[in-house]
C-alpha cells in the first residue's frame, strides 16, 4: 500500500519568516547574544524537524486570530526605527499581532503549565511588548497599554470544570502599562548593542537565566530507596538534615534550552568546551 507524503514535515520545513527588511527584530534582541554570535559560524541547525511542531500550531492560531480581528484594528504589521551603534546604521523591527483602541496585544501560544503564575508576563514577553509599543508609537499610533495573549494548546474542558486551580478557558490576557518611551529606548539600545557586537565577532557567554537552568539539588534517601525523602538546594542544607541511614545524592541542574532546544549548542563554546550542563 503507497504511504501518503509527510505533509507535516513539509510544512515544518517550509519556513516564510522574514525580517521584512530589518536588521534585527525586537524578539531576536531579547535572545541570548551568543546565539547571534554562533549564527555567523555558519554552521548547519540540529534541531529535529518535529521539535518545531509547536511552533506551527502558533501560526495556526496566529493566522486565524488574524483573520477575525476587528477592520479597526492594526494587524500583523512592522514598525521599524534606525539606531547607530559604534558608528554604523541598523533598522530594528517589531510586528505585534494587533493594535486597536490604544492596545498592543501579541499572541504566545504555550502549554498549561506555561501560565505565568504570579499573574505577570514573563520577562521576555513584557519586554517584546513594550519595544513593540514604543516602535509603534515612534511612527504615530497611540498605545497606553501592552498586553500578553497566553492560548494554551493542551487546554482541557473537562480539567477546567473540576480543578480549581485550572485555567477556566483557553486563553489568559495579561495587560501592562506601558513604561516612559526614554526608559524602553534605553532599553532597547541596551540589548541592540550586545546583538551587533555578537553579529561582529565579540561573544557573551549565556547566563543561567538564558541557559534555562534547573538548580542543583542535594537528595537525601535511603542506599536502596527509589525516592528522595527530601531535596535540598544546597550541600549544607543536606548535611543539616540528612538522617541516619541516609545518603546525599548530587544531582546537577540541567539546562534546558542548551540540551534540548538550542539549534546551535553543537557549537557553542560555552555548552561544548566548558562541559556545561
Amino acid at each position: 500500500m503507497r504511504q501518503p507524503p509527510d505533509l507535516l514535515a513539509w510544512a515544518l520545513g517550509n519556513d516564510t519568516y522574514s525580517k521584512d527588511g530589518a536588521d534585527f527584530t525586537t524578539t531576536e534582541i531579547l535572545q541570548p547574544p551568543q546565539l547571534t554570535f554562533l549564527k555567523q559560524s555558519n554552521e548547519p541547525k540540529t534541531m529535529p524537524v518535529y521539535k518545531s511542531f509547536m511552533s506551527l500550531l502558533g501560526t495556526g492560531v496566529h493566522a486565524a486570530l488574524e483573520g477575525s480581528a476587528p477592520d479597526s484594528a492594526i494587524v500583523e504589521r512592522r514598525f521599524y526605527k534606525t539606531y547607530n551603534i559604534d558608528g554604523v546604521d541598523y533598522k530594528l523591527g517589531g510586528k505585534p499581532d494587533f493594535i486597536d483602541d490604544k492596545l498592543l496585544d501579541d499572541y504566545k501560544v504555550v502549554m498549561v503549565n506555561g501560565a505565568p503564575k504570579d499573574g505577570l508576563p514573563k520577562h521576555d514577553h513584557y519586554w517584546q511588548g513594550q519595544f513593540n509599543s514604543f516602535l509603534a508609537i515612534h511612527e504615530g499610533v497611540e498605545i497606553d497599554t501592552a498586553c500578553v495573549e497566553y492560548i494554551f494548546r493542551d487546554w482541557n474542558y473537562g480539567m477546567s470544570m473540576r480543578q480549581a486551580n485550572y485555567p477556566k478557558r483557553p486563553n489568559m490576557p495579561v495587560p501592562f502599562l506601558v513604561l516612559p518611551l526614554e526608559q524602553i529606548e534605553a532599553k532597547i539600545i541596551e540589548r541592540l548593542t550586545l546583538h551587533v557586537r555578537a553579529s561582529l565577532g565579540h561573544n557573551v557567554p549565556c547566563t543561567d537565566e538564558e541557559r534555562w537552568k534547573k538548580p542543583n539539588l542535594w537528595a537525601l534517601q535511603k542506599p536502596a530507596g527509589k525516592r528522595a525523602r527530601k531535596l535540598c538546594t544546597s550541600e549544607a542544607e543536606a548535611i543539616t538534615n540528612k538522617k541516619p541511614g541516609e545518603e546525599i545524592q548530587f544531582r546537577p541542574g540541567t539546562t534546558i534550552r542548551c540540551n534540548d532546544w538550542c539549534e546551535f549548542s553543537h557549537v557553542c563554546p560555552q555548552h561544548n568546551t566548558l562541559h556545561l550542563t
